[in-house]
């Protein structure tokens, strides 16, 4: 706003000028606050990647999901990490408890993984608005950031074998910031979380056939080294009722 007692004082070339002035001080603007929004993501990116290494080294659910909070706690958007059970989803809690929000995060969220997969679709869902939504959503999936007084949300799915095993919840109290671009460390981040869990699942599968096939292979054992009938069927017994531990059961014979 630029004032004059002289009536003449803005003459077409002084407004040009002027106006010419008021532009680049506009992009200067501009330019801070694109830079400003870059350093943070970066910021943000910096503590993800940080997490990832962490996170890809881990051999347990709980070393993931921990790391994995701590990470998305220490980036600029009010953020929580849910994993599925069976008719809901439950918060991931911050063993540091560093944030200020952390004792406001619902610690259930009341849907069932089938009918959140059914609104998020295995991608990122982004709500602009959380006021007015642009796409149907459930109330349970906002209890989140409406709680905590957020105004923009992005759900980002967690998968374990195409199914819907987790939410990262991110959200912030101002309108509009959330965008699909800003949210791509983000969704990187929960495809590193999927891939992750395949992975600890898989060892643990591979683990639990090792030590299947050591059972068979040590009651073969046994079984071939026995030579009395009556002892063979206490033997087996025995070894079974070590495998099964409560199950009780009987052996049968069939006689032909």
């Amino acid at each position: 706003d630029v004032q004059s007692e002289n009536p003449s004082a803005f003459q077409t070339e002084i407004v040009e000028i002027l106006a010419t002035l008021a532009n680049q001080l506009a992009s200067a603007i501009q330019s801070f606050r694109l830079l400003e929004g870059t350093e943070i993501d970066l910021q943000q990116v910096s503590e993800l990647y940080r997490a990832s290494l962490q996170i890809a080294q881990s051999n347990s659910v709980s070393e993931i999901l921990i790391a994995a909070t701590r990470a998305i706690q220490q980036t600029t958007f009010i953020s929580a990490l849910y994993t599925q059970s069976e008719t809901s989803f439950r918060l991931i809690e911050n063993p540091d408890q560093t944030v200020y929000y952390a004792n406001q995060l619902p610690q259930i969220l009341n849907i069932s993984p089938l009918q959140a997969q059914s609104y998020i679709n295995n991608s990122p869902l982004v709500i602009r608005d959380i006021q007015q939504p642009t796409a149907a959503i459930h109330s349970e999936l906002l209890s989140m950031p409406e709680k905590l007084g957020c105004q923009s949300t992005a759900l980002l799915p967690i998968s374990q074998k195409g199914e819907l095993a987790g939410l990262i919840i991110i959200g912030t109290r101002e309108r509009g910031i959330i965008t699909q671009t800003s949210i791509q460390p983000f969704a990187s981040f929960s495809e590193l979380i999927s891939t992750a869990l395949e992975k600890v699942s898989a060892q643990q599968s591979t683990r639990q056939r090792l030590d299947n096939l050591e059972l068979i292979n040590n009651l073969s054992s046994k079984i071939s080294d026995e030579i009395d009938l009556t002892q063979l069927y206490a033997l087996i017994y025995k070894e079974l009722k070590s495998i099964t531990g409560e199950i009780d059961f009987y052996i049968a014979l069939y006689d032909s």
